[in-house]
């Protein structure tokens, strides 16, 4: 696994929501369905022009972008079985330039005693 931090800026952040949000949502989809997305795009990233000189300092910022670590979540979704949220994870998980899983948070059994 990869220890370094990926860069996923905010134009791929927002296609990788609204892919979710259509599939989760969309035909057949249940309309309860809440997507939070976790990750957000706080970090400037600079470019200089095409074919400027050494020397004119720092260019302008570019594009925002997040910095994921390996393990971090990105997207959260509720309300959604699991015969839905499968096709949306896999067509989300095209748009995101690194190796994602799909992980389900266990939910505390309340059992009488």
């Amino acid at each position: 696994a990869n220890s370094h931090y990926m860069k996923f800026t905010a134009v791929q952040i927002e296609a990788v929501r609204k892919a979710l949000t259509k599939k989760l949502r969309g035909d057949g989809g249940a309309k309860r369905v809440k997507v939070w997305t976790r990750a957000f795009p706080d970090r400037p990233c600079s470019k200089l022009p095409q074919e400027s000189r050494m020397g004119r300092g720092k260019g302008d910022v570019d594009h925002w972008a997040a910095a994921v670590r390996p393990g971090q979540i990105l997207f959260e979704f509720t309300n959604a079985p699991k015969s839905i949220v499968d096709p949306a994870f896999k067509y989300a998980a095209e748009r995101i330039p690194f190796r994602v899983k799909l992980v389900q948070k266990k939910l505390p059994s309340f059992a009488a005693a």
